[in-house]
């Protein structure tokens, strides 16, 4: 099984915290080991997310987003805790 990312939220808020990520350079491809990684460990996770060249759509559960959408799946807790901190 080969995963390309695996994203933890900061805290453990509720037992599904972690967001598995595949990245696909190709416009035709298969994510066999995503489908494998969910099925097994399902308790522990919460969206899946498949970064390729074409469209946001979801599908089967996982949602496809543009390779320049990436950066919005990383920082958006860290970057608010980070803040309240400097403002104290």
């Amino acid at each position: 099984m080969e995963i390309d990312f695996l994203l933890a939220k900061p805290g453990l808020i509720r037992r599904h915290n972690i967001s598995p990520v595949e990245v696909k350079s190709g416009r035709g491809y298969a994510y066999e080991s995503l489908s494998k990684l969910r099925r097994r460990f399902a308790s522990f996770m919460d969206k899946a997310y498949v970064l390729h060249v074409k469209d946001v759509n979801e599908k089967d559960g996982v949602l496809h987003l543009p390779l320049y959408m990436a950066p919005l799946l990383v920082g958006a807790d860290t970057d608010s805790s980070h803040r309240q901190k400097t403002e104290d």
